[in-house]
């Protein structure tokens, strides 16, 4: 009855929440690298412990992308590799 219906409506409140804390509101690069940097204390730090992680000095497309979505980046994620790759 209602108590089935308060405790669902409960529960998918709860995972919108979660879900919304998953987006980390990076619109663009700038976005992205103060998020890394709110995240990790600084670029270096991001990179040593979330971009780079086999340690090899190199960042490859698919651990550039495993990166992004564990922080919680939502947009375009290879967008966001060609506006970071001007080089």
């Amino acid at each position: 009855g209602k108590e089935l219906v308060a405790r669902d409506l409960a529960a998918a409140q709860e995972h919108k929440q979660q879900q919304d804390g998953k987006d980390v509101g990076a619109q663009d690069a700038a976005g992205f690298k103060k998020v890394l940097v709110a995240k990790y204390g600084s670029l270096v730090q991001a990179w040593r412990k979330c971009l780079d992680a086999d340690g090899n000095g190199t960042l490859s497309y698919p651990e550039f992308a495993t990166a992004c979505r564990s922080i919680g980046y939502t947009k375009s994620i290879k967008r966001l590799w060609k506006d970071l790759d001007k080089d």
